[in-house]
């Protein structure tokens, strides 16, 4: 499978795309670059500002937010293949509201 093919298919799975059509899929693919994180990569640091939105094609990311009394990092969820993060930042035009780890294992985000 192409790399542009293979983009496709991540993005029918999907919940925002997976009601767009072939050629709305197509355009949007031709946008996409593909990282790899490994175990324990920050991908986005809370504060931060930001311009770009994430989906997982695989792997597992912990959501993570500065409490502010004890001054740890709580885990606020974690996400999966086919889920995003990142569109806050992006739609809002806002400081990123949360740092994002990569749980476990290698997580590739388009």
């Amino acid at each position: 499978m192409s790399d542009y093919t293979d983009k496709i298919s991540c993005l029918k799975n999907i919940e925002l795309f997976k009601d767009l059509k072939e050629e709305e899929l197509q355009k949007i693919a031709s946008k996409l670059t593909e990282k790899v994180y490994p175990p324990n990569a920050v991908i986005l640091k809370e504060g931060a500002s930001g311009d770009t939105m994430f989906f997982i094609k695989e792997g597992l990311v912990e959501v993570k937010r500065k409490e502010p009394y004890m001054g740890v990092n709580l885990t606020v969820t974690t996400l999966g293949k086919g889920e995003c993060f990142g569109e806050m930042a992006l739609l809002n035009e806002t400081p990123r509201s949360a740092t994002v780890l990569v749980a476990t294992q290698p997580t590739t985000v388009l």
